[in-house]
């Protein structure tokens, strides 16, 4: 992925599952469209959203970010 994903996108991101990558449902419907567009999340079910592959990646580096 090109551009890097704001602070609440990343936030959402990692609240996926690390088997079914289910994401949290609480997410906002803005926060949703976001990540949506970014091609991040799919629709996983009436309400329920699942990483996709690049999703998955951006997770990943995530976790290995270093914090400063």
């Amino acid at each position: 992925m090109g551009a890097r994903m704001t602070y609440d996108q990343g936030l959402w991101v990692l609240t996926a599952h690390p088997d079914t990558l289910l994401l949290s449902e609480s997410a906002p419907e803005w926060l949703v469209e976001e990540c949506r567009a970014l091609g991040i999340v799919e629709a996983a079910g009436p309400g329920a959203w699942k990483l996709t592959a690049a999703g998955f990646a951006e997770r990943k580096r995530l976790l290995q970010e270093p914090t400063s």
